[in-house]
């Protein structure tokens, strides 16, 4: 629909256009035909287009150019109501548009930063957290005692035992090797070979007296003497006046190792074995077999406190008394 027009149809034989100079006509005719197009043409079409121009619809009659190059669909319609709903919908997409598309930081818009609300949470966590939990968890029976203070005496008091102990022990390293051990050389016992008090014979029985030939009555023969296995293993720092403790196997976290040389260690203190303490050596000696594998030796040596002068006799080497050797 297009808005109202006036014709040339409309105007022709209206008003004074192609009239004589000279009318002819009374004054009052000749005002009727003075205001015969203005009134009865103009004006009507005027009202019409006035009330086209109040409807709704009008906007989409009304040309408009579009604005922005670029910045509407390229076919956004050349009236007003084509570049409104263009805009309409320019508005309607941005607003949906959650990623800040004009790039305003937090400071820009008087907000917090992530980083800044992180740590301001942060510190309201600690402040609430820690005073409930000290007064609840950590203190429930109201004593307000600086745990800090007991952990850092009782830390101190560990320390200096966990020196006096060390102060007080000696420990000592050697390894007896599987291949190590020498069988010592036994002597025969009874002295001479043929047996009997100084090799004499024994005298044969009178006939008759009743002694028994039959050698039931003689003594059985001695058993046989064990094999004596001896090593002798460098041992740093040992003296021969030292006293040890049981010697411990060294552990290696490995289980087959460690029954290995737990096996070891069992035969090694085997009763009647022994051990002798040397200047820097270590000297053991096994009765009818041996160890058959390596041994790492952990040997400990107990020193305990000097007596006090003038009280009771000094022990040991330098007034020290040694603890009594186990096993």
């Amino acid at each position: 629909m297009g808005f109202r027009r006036v014709s040339e149809a409309e105007m022709s034989g209206k008003g004074n256009l192609g009239r004589p100079d000279t009318p002819g006509v009374s004054a009052t005719e000749m005002q009727r035909i003075m205001d015969e197009l203005p009134r009865e043409v103009l004006a009507p079409a005027m009202n019409e287009l006035a009330e086209q121009l109040e409807a709704p619809e009008a906007a989409a009659q009304l040309g408009a150019a579009v604005p922005g190059e670029g910045a509407l669909p390229e076919d956004t319609p050349g009236s007003v109501q084509g570049v409104l709903e263009a805009l309409l919908a320019l508005q309607q997409a941005h607003e949906a548009d959650t990623g800040n598309p004009h790039a305003v930081t937090a400071a820009e818009a008087g907000a917090y930063s992530k980083a800044e609300t992180d740590a301001a949470i942060n510190r309201k966590v600690v402040e609430i957290s820690s005073a409930d939990m000290a007064q609840a968890v950590y203190d429930p029976g109201g004593r307000a005692t600086d745990i800090f203070a007991v952990t850092d005496a009782l830390a101190g008091q560990l320390t200096a035992q966990a020196a006096a102990l060390a102060a007080e022990v000696q420990v000592f390293a050697a390894t007896l090797l599987a291949d190590g051990w020498v069988e010592e050389p036994q002597t025969p016992e009874g002295g001479e070979e043929g047996g009997g008090e100084s090799g004499s014979e024994t005298e044969p029985a009178a006939e008759g007296d009743g002694t028994d030939t039959t050698g039931e009555g003689e003594e059985p023969p001695a058993a046989p003497a064990l094999a004596v296995y001896t090593q002798t293993v460098p041992c740093a720092g040992l003296l021969a006046a030292y006293d040890l403790e049981a010697p411990q196997a060294a552990s290696t976290g490995e289980r087959e190792t460690d029954l290995a040389r737990k096996e070891a260690l069992d035969a090694l203190c085997e009763a009647g074995n022994s051990g002798e303490t040397l200047d820097g050596q270590l000297k053991w000696t096994c009765y009818g077999s041996h160890p058959t594998a390596d041994l790492p030796l952990r040997l400990r040596r107990a020193v305990l406190p000097q007596a006090p002068a003038g009280g009771g006799e000094p022990g040991g080497e330098e007034g020290t008394e040694e603890a009594p050797e186990n096993g």
